[in-house]
């Protein structure tokens, strides 16, 4: 059994990651509980299956529509009431049928993070659906799709569809509120290198990458 302890090197390292890591976490809770965590109430995922996470336990729900084989995503209103989910390349609205123009999106259904829905900020109405493709197979890579929720009363309508961003990343795919509390980071990993891409989500229309060919250094463990 190895015993890390002889490698000051390593162990010093490792103190250092997980004081970084905890600062994080403590600063996340205090920054999240300000946040519309609500709209992560209701999950809707796998083989038709469903959370509701209103009560304490969680509820199940038996009344989703969707086939996710991997990623998939759900987003519901600052109140907790269901909105719409997506598997990457279909979306349900609220009633579990299918959106006006929900059909086609370029995520793949093997891919671990096919779709990520985000808030436009500042618009109670608009929403980002983020998604990709599978690990470079083919170059749909990283898209973006616009749902007007205002649209069909309230059942929504994709009204924009597979934006091109990055035509060819891995599968791996996150967001993360910016420090002003408002905008939201959207962070893709590229493929086959070590670029890492990130968009920030702002009240315009704008999704340049703010920053790429960002190589993190790794740390190496000799045992």
């Amino acid at each position: 059994m190895y015993n890390w302890r002889r490698c000051p090197k390593i162990e010093k390292e490792m103190n250092r990651l997980l004081t970084v890591v905890f600062f994080c976490v403590v600063y996340s809770g205090q920054f999240c509980a300000a946040q519309d965590w609500k709209r992560t109430q209701n999950w809707y995922f796998g083989d038709k299956a469903g959370l509701s996470f209103v009560t304490d336990p969680p509820a199940v729900l038996t009344d989703g529509a969707m086939y996710a084989l991997e990623g998939c995503a759900t987003i519901s209103d600052t109140t907790g009431n269901l909105l719409f989910y997506t598997n990457g390349q279909t979306v349900w609205n609220k009633n579990h049928q299918v959106m006006d123009n929900g059909t086609g999106l370029l995520g793949r259904a093997s891919s671990t993070q096919a779709a990520l829905i985000v808030p436009w900020p500042d618009n109670d109405s608009l929403f980002y659906i983020f998604t990709t493709h599978g690990r470079g197979l083919i170059q749909d890579g990283l898209r973006h799709s616009i749902v007007n929720i205002n649209e069909n009363n309230g059942l929504g309508k994709v009204v924009a569809k597979n934006n091109l961003l990055v035509d060819v990343v891995c599968e791996k795919l996150t967001a993360t509120h910016h420090a002003n509390g408002r905008d939201v980071w959207v962070l893709v990993h590229g493929f086959p290198n070590d670029s890492f891409y990130a968009y920030l989500v702002t009240e315009y229309k704008d999704l340049s990458p703010s920053f790429e060919n960002q190589r993190l250094d790794r740390l190496s463990y000799y045992y």
